[in-house]
C-alpha cells in the first residue's frame, strides 16, 4: 500500500508522519530510516508499505500516486478537487469481500 500526506507547511505534514510511524511501531511493524528533504519525506515499512510527505504545491502534487491520503484541511478545494483527488486510486483488493462483508 503506499500512502501519500498531501499538506500546506511541510511542519504540519511532518507531524502527521510521525503519528504514521509511531501507529505502524504500536502494531509491531518497523520501517527503513525516514528521509526528508525541503519539499517531502518518505519512509518504507517491512511489510511493504510506503508513506511520503508532499507539500501540496502544483510542481510537487502532480506525478504522485497512492492507494490512501491524508489532506491537509488548509488545501484549498478546488486544488484538492483537480490535483489531489485523481492521484487517489483504489486498493489492490476490495475490502468488502476480504472482510466478507456481502455482495455490492
Amino acid at each position: 500500500m503506499r500512502g501519500i500526506i498531501y499538506c500546506d507547511k511541510l511542519e504540519t505534514g511532518l507531524a502527521e508522519f510521525k503519528k504514521i510511524i509511531e501507529d505502524y511501531a504500536n502494531i509491531g511493524i518497523t520501517c527503513d530510516k525516514p528521509v526528508a528533504n525541503a519539499n517531502q519525506a518518505r519512509v518504507t515499512f517491512n511489510n511493504g508499505d510506503e508513506w511520503i510527505v508532499v507539500r501540496a504545491t502544483e510542481g510537487n502534487a502532480r506525478g504522485h500516486a497512492c492507494n490512501v491520503a491524508y489532506i491537509d484541511r488548509m488545501i484549498p478545494d478546488d486544488f484538492v478537487e483537480t490535483i489531489i483527488m485523481p492521484t487517489i486510486k483504489a486498493f489492490p483488493y476490495q475490502a468488502y469481500r476480504y472482510y466478507n462483508w456481502g455482495t455490492w
